[in-house]
C-alpha cells in the first residue's frame, strides 16, 4: 500500500514575475505518494475540424508572444478550427493563480468559453508551473483536454503536481529555457522547433509528455533552475 505523507507549508516565492505581478504567498498542500492515478484525463478530440481551441496565457513574460506566434501557425495548419486568444478576450485570465479559489475561478471562466481544448503557456519557474498544472487539471476534471507549454527544467514540477493530484498523464510540450527575457525572434524560433511535436499531439492525441517527442527529457540544468528564483528566496523541496 502506498505511503502518504502530508505536509502543509506557507512560503514566499518570487520567480521571474509576470507583468505587474508581485511576490505571492504560496499555500501548498503537498502529498507524496506512490499510489496510482484516481482520475483519467479528459478524452482527446479525434479531429479538430469545427472545434474551438482556447489559448491561455498565464501572464509570464513573453508567453503572450509565444502564443501569438503559435496562433498564427495553428490557424494555417487547422483552417477549420477556431482559435481564441483568451488573454485578449478577457485579460483577467492572464495571471498566475495565487490560491486554489483563484485557480477554480479561472477554470470556470475558461469553461464559459465552451472550449474543446485549452493550450496554456508558460511554465518557466517552479511556482508558475505548479499553478499552471493545477489550472489545467481543473479543466481536465471538467472534461476539457489540455496541452501545456513549459520550459525544460520545470517539466518535473508539472509532473509532481499531476501525480500528487492523482490524475493520469497530461499533454505537455517543452521548449528550451528561458522564454522570458529573450528577443522576440528567439521566442519564435523556440516555437518553430517545438511545432512538429505540437502538431503531432494535436493530430494524433499522442501524449507528448510520456513519449519524449521533443525534446528528450533530461535532468534540469542547475543554472536554469537557479535563474528562476530571486536572490535570497528559498525554493521548497516539494516543488523540485
Amino acid at each position: 500500500m502506498g505511503k502518504v505523507l502530508i505536509a502543509l507549508c506557507t512560503i514566499f516565492l518570487l520567480a521571474f514575475p509576470a507583468r505587474g505581478e508581485q511576490a505571492v504567498t504560496w499555500e501548498s498542500l503537498t502529498v507524496w505518494n506512490d499510489l496510482p492515478p484516481l482520475y483519467d484525463p479528459a478524452p482527446w478530440p479525434s479531429d479538430l475540424s469545427g472545434k474551438r481551441v482556447i489559448l491561455r496565457w498565464n501572464g509570464k513574460h513573453n508567453g503572450d508572444l509565444l502564443l501569438d506566434y503559435l496562433h498564427s501557425l495553428l490557424s494555417r495548419a487547422f483552417p477549420d478550427t477556431e482559435f481564441i486568444k483568451a488573454y485578449e478576450t478577457d485579460p483577467a485570465l492572464s495571471g498566475v493563480s495565487k490560491d486554489l479559489p483563484e485557480s477554480e475561478a479561472t477554470a470556470r471562466t475558461l469553461l464559459e468559453l465552451r472550449p474543446d481544448l485549452v493550450i496554456a503557456a508558460t511554465g518557466d519557474c517552479r511556482a508558475c508551473s505548479a499553478w499552471l498544472a493545477i489550472d489545467q487539471i481543473q479543466l481536465e476534471r471538467a472534461g476539457v483536454p489540455t496541452l501545456t507549454i513549459l520550459t525544460q527544467p520545470f517539466l518535473k514540477t508539472f509532473h509532481n503536481v499531476r501525480q500528487n493530484l492523482r490524475i493520469g498523464p497530461l499533454h505537455c510540450i517543452t521548449v528550451p529555457h528561458p522564454v522570458a527575457i529573450i528577443r522576440d525572434e528567439k521566442v519564435r524560433a523556440k516555437v518553430d522547433e517545438a511545432f512538429p511535436a505540437i502538431l503531432d499531439a494535436l493530430r494524433s492525441g499522442k501524449r507528448a509528455d510520456s513519449t519524449k517527442t521533443f525534446p528528450a527529457e533530461t535532468a534540469p540544468p542547475a543554472e536554469a533552475e537557479a535563474s528562476s528564483a530571486a536572490p535570497g528566496k528559498q525554493i521548497p523541496a516539494d516543488l523540485q
